[in-house]
């Protein structure tokens, strides 16, 4: 299940399912099987794949970046200690 959405369209399925169930505790019961399914999880309300997509770009570009910075800052110490001894770093 990847939304909120999602768990409490199988949970209201699962309800229906239950021997015995009716129309008048058909929602609490779905309640109860969607409080006991989402645990601590943090599901958004809707899946937007999209979205997904989207925030996986942005972690990897700012950890490329991050990379990056970091590897030219240690490129640039390189070059500054192979000057002062006058040698290749």
């Amino acid at each position: 299940m990847n939304s909120k959405l999602d768990l409490r369209l199988e949970s209201a399925k699962l309800a229906v399912m239950v021997d015995g169930i009716t129309p008048e505790n058909v929602i609490s019961l779905s309640k109860e099987i969607e409080k006991y399914v989402m645990g601590e999880a943090d599901l958004p309300e809707a899946y937007d794949p999209s979205e997904m997509l989207k925030n996986s770009m942005e972690m990897l570009n700012k950890r490329f970046t991050e990379d990056y910075d970091k590897n030219k800052e240690l490129q640039a110490k390189a070059d500054e200690v192979s000057t002062r001894t006058g040698g290749d770093a």
